[in-house]
């Protein structure tokens, strides 16, 4: 089972899943005023390096702010939207897979055009890169 998975990227918008032990979490973001795709996984590429990381999703009104934590081995990851908090633990390299598996299926299945078409914002390569260095 993933931990993470990215449903859909549609019309300017992105539908991204988080399946724990704790539950599950559906996030919706927009891709303005930045690339939310790109900083999530910019997020948890950095934490091949820091402790902490964190980033935001508009959800026009209000956003879904993500919260990375990292030690050792486990990643704790924290959404808070609309005075909800969802919180999870997943181990670090797991996550990180799956995350790099996201955006690997989403440029397979969507491809890098239509992929900006939709997103408004071209493809995460250097991203992806970040995660899978972060990897191993």
């Amino acid at each position: 089972m993933k931990t993470f998975t990215i449903t859909e990227v549609a019309a300017g918008w992105v539908t991204a899943k988080l399946i724990s032990e704790q539950g599950c979490k559906t996030v919706v973001g927009s891709y303005t005023p930045n690339d939310a795709i790109r900083d999530l996984a910019d997020a948890v590429a950095s934490l091949a390096t820091i402790s902490t990381a964190r980033c935001s999703w508009n959800q026009e009104p209000g956003e879904a702010v993500w919260e990375f934590t990292r030690t050792k081995a486990v990643i704790e990851v924290a959404v808070k939207s609309n005075h909800q908090s969802f919180e999870c633990t997943f181990p670090w390299p797991r996550f990180c897979d799956d995350v790099l598996d996201a955006l690997q299926t989403l440029r397979s299945t969507v491809g890098t055009t239509a992929y900006e078409c939709e997103w408004r914002h071209p493809f995460p390569v250097e991203a992806c890169k970040k995660l899978q260095d972060a990897i191993g």
